[in-house]
């Protein structure tokens, strides 16, 4: 691309951030100013990155099936809330693997598995925005169009709580 960064140097910058994100505790940072992480959700970040790294070696290895178990177990634990925004990144990430390899169902499949576990709405009208760009970059433009609106009418819900 001449103007701007290219998508795989921007999925590189948005895997580091997560790895930040995901390794705060062990460089001494809470992911919440001023509040202390539980022992609980710092085991849970650990878990998570453990199994992010090694899904996306599965399916940079055309190993779709073992990356998408391992994806998978990032949401059977209960997420910790302050831990959310990084799992839907995660997610993100993850499905915009398998969509590079034409994985469309796989990775719609990974969104809606991580929409049912997810509790903040903000996170989730970011798991149904991606759903849309998913649906979307597949030529399921009807689809795309309806999740969309969707996630627009869910953030119209938290401005109305704000």
């Amino acid at each position: 691309m001449p103007h701007g960064l290219s998508h795989n140097v921007i999925r590189r910058i948005a895997a580091l951030c997560l790895l930040a994100l995901l390794c705060s505790p062990l460089a001494g940072f809470s992911t919440q100013a001023g509040r202390p992480q539980s022992l609980d959700a710092e085991a849970y970040q650990i878990q998570a990155a453990y199994h992010h790294d090694l899904a996306v070696l599965y399916l940079k290895n055309g190993e779709i099936e073992k990356g998408l178990a391992e994806a998978r177990q990032i949401l059977k634990p209960q997420i910790p809330p302050e831990l959310e925004e990084a799992v839907a990144m995660s997610m993100s990430i993850l499905s915009d693997k398998l969509a590079s390899v034409s994985r469309f169902d796989q990775a719609q499949a990974l969104l809606d598995d991580t929409f049912k576990v997810i509790v903040q709405v903000v996170n989730r009208v970011r798991i149904l925005q991606l759903k849309s760009r998913l649906y979307l970059q597949a030529g399921e433009n009807d689809k795309a169009i309806e999740t969309w609106k969707r996630a627009e009418e869910l953030k119209a819900r938290i401005r109305s709580e704000n």
